[in-house]
């Protein structure tokens, strides 16, 4: 103890302990202490400074600045103030830094500092960024990971895929969607696709001309063997087929030998298609020999090139209808089927029948879509129009007819539906739209384009069920953007180059084997285990080395600094220089490019895209630019451009413009403005009226020059103010004359026997034309006709022509006949038919017409008392009909004898009338009734009384007397006693059986079957529904049982039967087991 309180007292030299030393109270040193064993210290020890190489510090320890060279282990909680730095690293089991916040990843910041930020989370299962992420180098992202939370997000991926991409369900997901299709996929390998809709199928090492067949591992090649040109199958050489040769639609073969088949032997189609032949079947090439039965020809079909006939006809859609409930109500039916698929061979022609009349305004045609986009006629012959006889459509099929066409109206939206090929050809020219699916076997399918009629656009395509192309709208791509909705990525997801995500929730460990560069903040809420952080070794805010070369390595990948970056020293970039950034400046003086050709615009989809890509050469003065302009389609420039001396614009490599001369292969232009062309030949186009002036000189057109063949008609005849040009003089000078000076000059030229005067009025001359009965149009002075009665003379020329006449009103033979002044005339027998009225005619000639079932009139006289010359009358109501004997009039007087039909209003004294026996007619008739019991009576009916022979029912209003039988409908009648019908009376009663159909009240709830007292013996009925129940056998005097008697009442619950005992008041429950 004491010499620890002499080295206490020491200063000024260094204390070496060697032994074991206590210090009970407080110890100074004033000098360092060097301690080279063990120092165990049971209170606070309080230093300056302590270099040690092992310290171990059990309790608690303050120290203002501690320096530690090795390792420091602290089992405790280490508090530290100040900074720590460790630049050799530190492995801490539990970091604690008071400024930081719960949920916030841990990163580093100004000076090294750990710190934290809001916009970098982590709750212990999900990483939350704000803002964008990039990430140099590989990102490991393993479980789910969702890219994107909305259709609108855009995912960019500039890296390539270095593994399989695989969905998380077979047949559910989408590659591209309709509307947002990938463009190109190159695939080196093998496509298994279960379903592939495709516009066109390339493989590049094809042959044309040559068929297609599946080579080694399914490969898909060909052959100059076997080859076809579009219509013949050609093999070179000969084919062998040692097992079972399948060929759908039609071959044709110059020959084929089939060895299992027995010459003169007819050859049929045996099971599953095989050539075979049977002994029964025989043909020597004249003779065919059946040995056996001929069933009939309802199964034979149309031989090859022959027609077969399909009748159609309009119907109303039902359910059977392929369109039913879409476009027209009605549709075709086709041989009595609604809207059947046809299927067609090639060679044959078939013909749809539209004679029937429902065809009217529904005429076939046959289209490329079941909307009539596209009309397809190759081959179709309309005769006659649709709904008239003979009305047809034809239509010739051949391997060039469109696999699938559509039969529909013309004028009718889906009336008809599909037509398909039963043919191993597929037709090109023409979309393919495939009902079923697409089976392609083989290595590779190249097509041009695909469209699959239930895919969404902008959806992405996946291989689903079966193989079958589908998507889904959790996964879809814009052309620039794929989206995935939440929940949408499982597995594993690695990303290879930079990735931008909106946002990124890491559910599970996450392991960064590259940098990993955070624009926002770090927030690990679970603790971050880094094995090295070391920013700056000289300076705040540097990344340097103390000494060498400072290397930043990606591996491969990239590294992204997000801040402006400075080199004051010499840049080199060995690999490619990408600078992504809206603006590049170069302040260098010289700038040196080897590359020959700079592009601008790099990735423009089209024109407008690249619109503006250019040159600018930045001044004071004004910008001189040299850009592409999209709505010109021209390169442009803001300046003049001056070539040297002797150079010219060339297009396509040939000078059209020099500093002197317009090259010779510009023909066409447009200039509005020329100087003096001193010599040359006008080659061009005629030269526009505006630009050429009044040619005043003389003989500069030539007449053989002016060509009136294609000038436009006047349209009208001449008038006299038309101008017309004229030589005045023969080689003299062209003027002008008007139209009317034409008839003066040539009516002048007229002369003799007709002169015409020049308004063409015409003269002929006196004494001018001779007359002679030798010339056209003969005078004749007198002449007449042979016993025609008529005669005529003219004195002389000029003198009027007389007709003289012989006719008479008598009855003259061979003499015209001519009516007197009362307009009567005598004649013999008329052998003609007349009009009018012909008087005193003294017979007719009466035809027996004894069968014609036609209503004639029979005539009659004015007066039943004249005589004479009297006019015969007829009335529409007064006829006879030959082919039955009957005469028809309004009303008879008069004694009756034989049958009389129709209505009778008044008939007097007939005394008897015929009657037929009617007892079965299922008929209303009515029993006829008189006036009075004897003499002369009307007959009369009433409507309330009727009789129905059928059912020998007599219907009236109300019986009175004794009724006999079974009355319905009956009311109360008190005429009658109780033994006869129910009276009113409740005394009364009757004792009958009664079969009845229904039984009804005449009230709801208002009267009683039977009574409490007089009750019905038993009630037999299937179904009994009745409101509450009550039961009492007290009228009976009791049960049988105990003899006493009850009643109850059953009551309905809405979940539950209740029965009441009426005579106590007690209620019970029943106990109802669920079945």
């Amino acid at each position: 103890m004491s010499r620890g309180r002499e080295l206490s007292k020491v200063g000024g030299t260094t204390q070496t302990i060697s032994g074991i030393s206590t210090f009970v109270g407080i110890s100074t040193f004033a000098s360092d202490v060097r301690i080279h064993g063990k120092l165990d210290v049971d209170g606070d020890i309080s230093y300056d400074e302590m270099t040690s190489v092992n310290s171990k510090v059990t309790g608690v320890s303050t120290v203002t600045d501690i320096r530690v060279d090795r390792n420091i282990n602290i089992a405790g909680i280490a508090s530290v103030t100040g900074v720590l730095d460790a630049n050799g690293g530190a492995t801490i089991n539990t970091l604690k830094v008071e400024d930081l916040t719960d949920g916030r990843v841990v990163l580093g910041g100004t000076g090294g500092e750990i710190e934290d930020n809001s916009n970098l989370t982590f709750d212990g299962s999900t990483l939350a960024v704000t803002g964008a992420v990039t990430a140099s180098g590989q990102v490991d992202l393993n479980g789910d990971v969702n890219l994107g939370n909305a259709t609108g997000d855009t995912i960019s991926v500039v890296g390539r895929v270095d593994t399989d991409i695989v969905p998380s369900t077979d047949g559910a997901r989408d590659l591209g969607a309709s509307g947002l299709e990938f463009k190109d996929l190159y695939i080196d390998g093998t496509a298994n696709i279960d379903a592939l809709v495709a516009d066109t199928a390339k493989v590049s090492d094809l042959t044309s001309g040559r068929v297609v067949l599946a080579g080694t591992s399914g490969e898909i090649e060909d052959s100059g063997n076997l080859t076809f040109n579009g219509s013949t199958l050609a093999v070179t050489g000969a084919a062998t087929v040692s097992t079972t040769l399948g060929v759908t639609g039609e071959s044709t073969l110059a020959s084929a030998t089939v060895s299992d088949l027995t010459n003169n032997r007819v050859v049929i189609a045996g099971t599953s298609g095989a050539i075979e032949d049977s002994a029964n079947l025989t043909f020597d090439g004249t003779t065919l020999d059946v040995n056996g039965d001929i069933e009939g020809f309802t199964h034979t079909s149309a031989p090859h090139g022959a027609t077969t006939t399909l009748v159609v006809t309009v119907v109303t859609k039902d359910a059977t209808h392929r369109y039913n409930g879409s476009g027209s109500s009605s549709g075709y039916a086709i041989d009595g089927v609604q809207s059947p698929i046809l299927t067609l061979t090639p060679g044959r022609t078939y013909r749809f029948d539209q004679a029937d009349s429902s065809n009217n305004s529904h005429p076939i045609k046959f289209y490329l879509e079941s909307d009539k986009t596209t009309e397809y006629s190759t081959g179709v012959t309309i005769n006659g129009t649709a709904g008239s006889s003979g009305a047809y459509v034809d239509i010739a099929v051949g391997d060039e007819t469109p696999t699938i066409l559509h039969y529909q109206c013309v004028n009718h939206g889906l009336m008809g539906n599909a037509v398909q090929l039963n043919s191993n050809v597929v037709n090109t020219n023409y979309a393919a739209i495939l009902r079923g699916g697409l089976s392609v076997t083989g290595a590779e399918s190249t097509l041009s384009s695909a469209t699959v009629s239930d895919l969404t656009s902008g959806r992405v395509t996946y291989a689903g069920g079966s193989g079958a192309l589908q998507d889904s709208g959790n996964l879809t791509f814009d052309g620039t953007t794929l989206t995935a909705a939440a929940g949408a990525i499982s597995g594993a997801f690695d990303v290879d180059g930079a990735t931008t995500l909106d946002g990124l929730t890491v559910a599970e460990a996450a392991t960064f084997s590259a940098g990993v560069t955070i624009t926002g903040a770090l927030d690990a809420n679970g603790g971050a285990a880094i094995d090295n952080i070391q920013i700056g070794v000289t300076g705040d805010n540097e990344i340097d080395t103390a000494s060498g070369n400072l290397t930043i390595d990606s591996a491969g990948g990239t590294t992204t600094i997000d801040d402006a970056v400075t080199v004051t020293g010499n840049l080199t970039v060995t690999g490619n220089l990408q600078i992504d950034g809206s603006t590049t400046t170069v302040n260098s003086t010289t700038m040196t490019v080897d590359d020959k050709n700079i592009v601008v615009g790099s990735g423009a989809a089209n024109d407008a895209a690249c619109d503006g890509s250019g040159l600018t050469a930045e001044s004071g003065d004004g910008n001189k630019t040299w850009n592409w302009v999209d709505s010109t389609d021209a390169w442009t420039s803001s300046e003049h451009i001056d070539l040297a001396s002797g150079k010219g614009y060339k297009l396509n490599n040939t000078t059209v413009l020099s500093g002197t001369t317009l090259g010779s292969s510009i023909v066409t232009s447009s200039l509005t403005a020329l100087g003096t062309i001193s010599t040359g030949v006008w080659n061009g186009t005629a030269i526009g009226n505006d630009y050429i002036a009044t040619i005043t000189a003389p003989g500069k057109i030539a007449l053989s020059s002016l060509e009136i063949d294609g000038g436009t008609d006047i349209g009208a005849a001449l008038a006299d103010a038309d101008l017309l040009i004229v030589d005045d003089g023969a080689g003299g000078t062209n003027r002008k004359t008007a139209a009317s000076r034409i008839p003066t000059y040539v009516f002048s030229k007229v002369s003799g026997d007709v002169l015409i005067a020049s308004n063409g009025a015409a003269t002929i001359q006196a004494n001018s034309v001779a007359l002679s009965t030798d010339t056209t149009g003969n005078y004749v002075a007198a002449g007449a006709v042979s016993g025609n009665g008529l005669s005529g003379s003219a004195g002389a020329e000029g003198a009027t022509f007389t007709v003289t006449s012989n006719a008479t009103n008598a009855n003259t033979g061979s003499t015209i006949v001519f009516r007197d002044s009362s307009g009567d005339f005598s004649a013999g027998t008329i052998t003609a038919t007349l009009t009018g009225t012909a008087t005193n005619a003294t017979h007719v000639t009466v035809a027996d017409n004894e069968s014609t079932n036609e209503d004639n009139l029979i005539p009659f006289i004015e007066d039943a008392s004249a005589t004479g010359n009297v006019g015969l009358e007829s009335d529409g109501d007064f006829s006879y009909n030959p082919s039955t004997g009957k005469v028809t009039a309004t009303g008879f007087i008069g004694t009756l004898t034989g049958n009389v039909t129709g209505n009778a209003d008044t008939a007097t004294e007939g005394t008897n009338v015929t009657v037929t026996a009617n007892n079965t007619a299922n008929e209303t008739v009515y029993p006829l009734f008189v006036d009075g019991a004897t003499g002369t009576q009307g007959c009369e009916t009433d409507t309330g009384l009727n009789y129905n022979p059928s059912t020998n029912t007599l219907v009236a209003g109300t019986f009175s007397g004794g009724l006999s039988g079974t009355a319905s409908n009956a009311a109360l009648l008190d005429s009658l006693d109780s033994s006869q019908f129910v009276r009113s009376d409740t005394a009364d009663g009757i004792t009958a059986t009664l079969t009845a159909r229904a039984i009804t009240p005449e009230a709801d709830s208002t009267y009683d079957l039977g009574t409490d007292a007089v009750r019905w013996a038993n009630v037999y009925a299937d179904d009994v529904r009745t409101g509450d129940l009550h039961l009492s056998n007290e009228h009976r005097g009791g049960n049988t049982v105990d003899g006493s008697w009850g009643h109850y009442q059953i009551q309905e619950g809405e979940d539950d039967l209740f029965i009441m005992n009426k005579r106590s008041g007690k209620k019970f429950r029943f106990v109802l087991e669920q079945v």
